[in-house]
């Protein structure tokens, strides 16, 4: 569990090919094969600011990369957030609602 913590004044550079990345966590799993399970985490009341982002990956949020089925972020605030030059927006990334999990690993295998 992550409750208050601040990220500020950070360049993350991350590969083309990276994917679930975000300004406090990104995302990944417990095992690397097809049995791979998410990261179980909750973040809450944490604040980023001044961040620079630059990546041509994907699965990218202000806050967190990826929030499994266990994880959650609430109460967070970003500010000032970058996505190569581009002022960002989105706390999470991807979410199981939006993209489940068995799609994320068909993309090239566990995250």
């Amino acid at each position: 569990m992550l409750r208050g913590c601040t990220v500020k004044n950070v360049k993350i550079v991350a590969a083309d090919e990276a994917e679930c990345i975000g300004g406090l966590v990104g995302g990944g799993t417990y095992r690397s094969d097809e049995q791979s399970e998410p990261f179980a985490y909750q973040v809450s009341n944490c604040r980023v600011s001044n961040v620079t982002m630059k990546t041509g990956g994907s699965i990218i949020g202000s806050i967190a990369g990826y929030t499994g089925n266990n994880s959650s972020v609430k109460s967070c605030t970003a500010k000032n957030v970058t996505l190569n030059g581009i002022q960002y927006k989105s706390q999470v990334g991807a979410d199981p609602s939006v993209i489940p999990y068995t799609e994320l690993t068909q993309f090239g295998g566990a995250l």
